[in-house]
Protein backbone atom coordinates (compact mmCIF):
# COMPACT_ATOMS: atom_id res chain seq x y z
CA UNK A 1 0.00 0.00 0.00
CA UNK A 2 1.03 3.61 -0.62
CA UNK A 3 0.41 7.12 0.61
CA UNK A 4 1.08 10.60 -0.72
CA UNK A 5 4.16 12.23 0.74
CA UNK A 6 3.32 15.86 -0.01
CA UNK A 7 0.38 18.06 -0.95
CA UNK A 8 -0.21 18.54 -4.68
CA UNK A 9 -2.69 20.60 -6.67
CA UNK A 10 -3.76 20.94 -10.30
CA UNK A 11 -6.39 22.95 -12.15
CA UNK A 12 -8.36 22.21 -15.30
CA UNK A 13 -11.24 23.83 -17.16
CA UNK A 14 -14.00 21.71 -18.69
CA UNK A 15 -16.87 23.47 -20.51
CA UNK A 16 -16.16 26.69 -18.62
CA UNK A 17 -16.23 24.99 -15.18
CA UNK A 18 -12.97 25.13 -13.24
CA UNK A 19 -11.91 22.03 -11.27
CA UNK A 20 -9.06 22.49 -8.77
CA UNK A 21 -7.79 19.18 -7.41
CA UNK A 22 -5.87 18.66 -4.17
CA UNK A 23 -4.33 15.52 -2.65
CA UNK A 24 -2.48 15.51 0.65
CA UNK A 25 -1.31 13.24 3.49
CA UNK A 26 -4.17 12.77 5.95
CA UNK A 27 -4.40 10.38 8.88
CA UNK A 28 -7.95 10.92 10.12
CA UNK A 29 -11.29 12.56 9.38
CA UNK A 30 -10.69 15.33 11.91
CA UNK A 31 -7.65 16.51 9.94
CA UNK A 32 -9.65 16.16 6.73
CA UNK A 33 -12.48 18.33 8.03
CA UNK A 34 -10.03 20.94 9.31
CA UNK A 35 -8.48 21.14 5.85
CA UNK A 36 -11.94 21.33 4.28
CA UNK A 37 -12.89 24.29 6.49
CA UNK A 38 -9.65 26.03 5.49
CA UNK A 39 -10.35 25.37 1.82
CA UNK A 40 -13.83 26.91 2.06
CA UNK A 41 -12.23 30.04 3.55
CA UNK A 42 -9.82 30.17 0.62
CA UNK A 43 -12.59 29.52 -1.96
CA UNK A 44 -15.76 31.08 -0.46
CA UNK A 45 -17.37 31.48 -3.88
CA UNK A 46 -16.81 27.87 -4.99
CA UNK A 47 -19.93 26.03 -6.14
CA UNK A 48 -18.82 22.69 -4.66
CA UNK A 49 -15.92 21.26 -2.72
CA UNK A 50 -16.08 17.47 -3.02
CA UNK A 51 -14.13 15.18 -0.72
CA UNK A 52 -12.60 11.70 -0.62
CA UNK A 53 -10.56 10.08 2.16
CA UNK A 54 -8.86 6.75 2.86
CA UNK A 55 -7.54 6.16 6.37
CA UNK A 56 -5.41 3.35 7.77
CA UNK A 57 -7.26 0.64 5.83
CA UNK A 58 -9.54 0.29 2.80
CA UNK A 59 -12.40 -0.13 5.27
CA UNK A 60 -11.75 3.36 6.67
CA UNK A 61 -13.11 5.58 3.89
CA UNK A 62 -15.36 8.60 3.51
CA UNK A 63 -16.56 10.78 0.67
CA UNK A 64 -18.90 13.70 0.10
CA UNK A 65 -20.45 14.74 -3.24
CA UNK A 66 -21.29 18.14 -1.73
CA UNK A 67 -24.44 18.69 -3.75
CA UNK A 68 -23.29 17.15 -7.01
CA UNK A 69 -25.47 14.26 -8.29
CA UNK A 70 -25.10 11.16 -6.12
CA UNK A 71 -21.82 9.29 -6.67
CA UNK A 72 -20.71 11.60 -9.48
CA UNK A 73 -17.94 13.34 -7.52
CA UNK A 74 -16.70 12.24 -4.07
CA UNK A 75 -17.35 8.57 -4.79
CA UNK A 76 -15.39 8.57 -8.05
CA UNK A 77 -12.57 10.50 -6.37
CA UNK A 78 -12.46 7.79 -3.70
CA UNK A 79 -12.33 5.12 -6.41
CA UNK A 80 -9.23 6.78 -7.87
CA UNK A 81 -7.50 6.73 -4.47
CA UNK A 82 -8.37 3.07 -3.93
CA UNK A 83 -7.22 2.04 -7.42
CA UNK A 84 -3.86 3.66 -6.64
CA UNK A 85 -3.65 1.54 -3.43
CA UNK A 86 -3.49 4.69 -1.31
CA UNK A 87 -4.01 4.89 2.43
CA UNK A 88 -3.83 7.93 4.77
CA UNK A 89 -4.73 10.22 1.90
CA UNK A 90 -7.26 13.02 1.51
CA UNK A 91 -8.51 14.52 -1.74
CA UNK A 92 -10.58 17.60 -2.59
CA UNK A 93 -11.87 19.02 -5.82
CA UNK A 94 -13.00 22.64 -5.75
CA UNK A 95 -15.48 23.37 -8.55
CA UNK A 96 -16.46 26.75 -9.90
CA UNK A 97 -19.53 26.26 -12.09
CA UNK A 98 -19.15 27.82 -15.53
CA UNK A 99 -22.80 27.84 -16.61
CA UNK A 100 -22.82 24.67 -18.71
CA UNK A 101 -24.30 21.46 -17.25
CA UNK A 102 -21.94 18.52 -17.75
CA UNK A 103 -24.40 15.73 -16.96
CA UNK A 104 -23.57 12.83 -14.64
CA UNK A 105 -21.19 11.20 -17.13
CA UNK A 106 -19.36 14.47 -17.69
CA UNK A 107 -19.04 15.06 -13.94
CA UNK A 108 -17.70 11.55 -13.33
CA UNK A 109 -15.06 12.12 -16.00
CA UNK A 110 -14.17 15.61 -14.70
CA UNK A 111 -13.73 14.57 -11.06
CA UNK A 112 -11.86 11.39 -12.02
CA UNK A 113 -9.52 13.34 -14.29
CA UNK A 114 -8.95 16.05 -11.70
CA UNK A 115 -7.73 13.63 -9.02
CA UNK A 116 -5.83 11.42 -11.48
CA UNK A 117 -3.91 14.42 -12.81
CA UNK A 118 -3.27 15.73 -9.30
CA UNK A 119 -1.83 12.39 -8.20
CA UNK A 120 0.61 12.58 -11.10
CA UNK A 121 1.99 15.75 -9.50
CA UNK A 122 2.20 14.20 -6.03
CA UNK A 123 5.08 12.22 -4.58
CA UNK A 124 3.78 8.77 -3.69
CA UNK A 125 5.65 6.48 -1.32
CA UNK A 126 5.18 2.93 -0.12
CA UNK A 127 3.94 2.46 3.44
CA UNK A 128 6.36 0.37 5.41
CA UNK A 129 4.67 -2.73 6.81
CA UNK A 130 4.87 -2.85 10.60
CA UNK A 131 4.74 -6.39 11.95
CA UNK A 132 2.22 -7.15 14.64
CA UNK A 133 2.05 -10.05 17.07
CA UNK A 134 -1.05 -11.43 18.74
CA UNK A 135 -1.48 -13.82 21.64
CA UNK A 136 -4.02 -14.75 24.30
CA UNK A 137 -3.31 -15.05 28.02
CA UNK A 138 -5.40 -16.28 30.93
CA UNK A 139 -6.42 -13.60 33.42
CA UNK A 140 -3.91 -14.79 36.03
CA UNK A 141 -0.96 -14.16 33.74
CA UNK A 142 -2.53 -11.49 31.58
CA UNK A 143 -3.12 -8.71 34.09
CA UNK A 144 0.37 -9.05 35.60
CA UNK A 145 1.93 -9.05 32.14
CA UNK A 146 -0.10 -6.02 31.10
CA UNK A 147 1.52 -4.00 33.90
CA UNK A 148 4.96 -5.02 32.63
CA UNK A 149 4.13 -4.31 29.00
CA UNK A 150 2.97 -0.77 29.79
CA UNK A 151 6.62 0.13 30.31
CA UNK A 152 7.60 -1.00 26.80
CA UNK A 153 7.65 1.43 23.86
CA UNK A 154 5.50 -0.84 21.71
CA UNK A 155 2.07 0.14 20.46
CA UNK A 156 -0.13 -2.25 22.48
CA UNK A 157 -3.83 -3.03 22.45
CA UNK A 158 -5.49 -5.35 24.96
CA UNK A 159 -9.02 -6.72 24.66
CA UNK A 160 -10.83 -8.77 27.27
CA UNK A 161 -13.49 -11.44 26.84
CA UNK A 162 -14.97 -13.95 29.28
CA UNK A 163 -12.03 -16.36 29.05
CA UNK A 164 -8.79 -14.46 28.38
CA UNK A 165 -7.01 -11.24 27.48
CA UNK A 166 -6.12 -10.74 23.80
CA UNK A 167 -2.84 -8.85 23.27
CA UNK A 168 -1.99 -7.13 19.97
CA UNK A 169 1.47 -5.59 19.90
CA UNK A 170 3.12 -3.60 17.12
CA UNK A 171 6.49 -5.38 17.00
CA UNK A 172 8.11 -8.37 15.31
CA UNK A 173 8.05 -11.93 16.59
CA UNK A 174 11.83 -11.78 16.98
CA UNK A 175 11.56 -8.68 19.17
CA UNK A 176 8.97 -10.20 21.45
CA UNK A 177 10.73 -13.57 21.70
CA UNK A 178 13.79 -11.82 23.13
CA UNK A 179 11.59 -10.08 25.66
CA UNK A 180 9.72 -13.29 26.50
CA UNK A 181 12.95 -14.90 27.69
CA UNK A 182 12.87 -12.49 30.65
CA UNK A 183 9.41 -13.45 31.99
CA UNK A 184 8.29 -16.47 34.10
CA UNK A 185 8.34 -19.83 32.31
CA UNK A 186 4.63 -20.58 32.85
CA UNK A 187 3.61 -17.33 31.20
CA UNK A 188 6.18 -17.74 28.41
CA UNK A 189 4.84 -21.19 27.55
CA UNK A 190 1.26 -19.97 27.34
CA UNK A 191 2.22 -17.13 25.00
CA UNK A 192 4.50 -19.26 22.83
CA UNK A 193 1.67 -21.75 22.21
CA UNK A 194 -0.64 -19.21 20.56
CA UNK A 195 1.69 -16.42 19.38
CA UNK A 196 1.18 -15.35 15.77
CA UNK A 197 2.73 -12.59 13.67
CA UNK A 198 0.88 -10.83 10.84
Amino acid sequence: MNTVKTTASTSLIINKSTFIGFVFPCVNKEDLKAQLNLLWKQHPKATHICVAFVGDSIDDTWFDDNGEPTHSAGKVMLNVLLKQNLLRTGAFVVRYYGGINLGVGGLVKAYTTSITETLKESEIKAIEHKPQVHFNLCFEHGFALWETLKRKKWDIEVKQNDEFLRFSIMCSKDEIMVWLSTIPNSCYGEIEENLIEI
